[in-house]
């Protein structure tokens, strides 16, 4: 062999050597590449999710030091006897407010509705009309005569549960009381 053709296989054999090395460089390169694309899309999910936790933990903070001026008071209706009407006292909305009241056996409930501060709902409560007749019957007879009224004691209960306006929810019970109804004259007479 001359010098000329052991030249032409050593070139050859570089040029294939080369080849191999270029190919192998080319499918490493490749998956670099799609390795690259797919942590770049991990990453992006990883920092969505590191958002979406600091946007949870920012709003626990606000609800845990959220100030809500919401209070509760009831009453009688004095123009419909047979409803009782429950106040926001307060200032600041309730939201997803259910109020319960119960009255003797009966229990009634509003549907879910937000009440704005110092605003009210009513609910109709079955049997308290004949029972603030009755009332004013018997304050009527205990004024003209010199016996004491016997009250009629009626277990009442007051129940409300609302969400504060960041979704803090609160809660008011007043438990079961045993008391006498406010008065009412069907005639209007009072």
């Amino acid at each position: 062999m001359t010098n000329d053709e052991l030249v032409a296989i050593a070139t050859a054999a570089g040029v294939i050597v080369a080849a191999v090395f270029g190919v192998g460089g080319l499918v490493v390169g490749v998956i670099g590449l799609v390795q690259a694309r797919g942590a770049k899309k991990v990453a992006r999910k990883a920092n969505s999710i590191a958002k979406r936790a600091n946007e949870i933990i920012r709003a626990q903070e606000a609800r845990q030091t959220e100030r809500s001026d919401v209070d509760w008071e009831w009453r009688y209706d004095n123009t419909h006897p047979q409803h009782i009407i429950i106040l926001n006292i307060g200032k600041n909305l309730a939201r997803d407010v259910v109020a319960q009241f119960t009255f003797d056996d009966a229990t009634e409930a509003n549907p879910v509705m937000d009440v704005e501060g110092r605003a009210e709902l009513k609910l109709e409560i079955p049997g308290l009309a004949e029972a603030r007749q009755r009332a004013w019957e018997r304050a009527e007879i205990a004024r003209l005569s010199v016996a004491p009224d016997p009250a009629e004691l009626h277990r009442i209960r007051v129940r409300l549960g609302w969400n504060t306006p960041l979704g803090s929810p609160r809660q008011l019970d007043t438990g079961p009381l045993l008391l006498a109804v406010e008065p009412f004259a069907r005639d209007g007479y009072r």
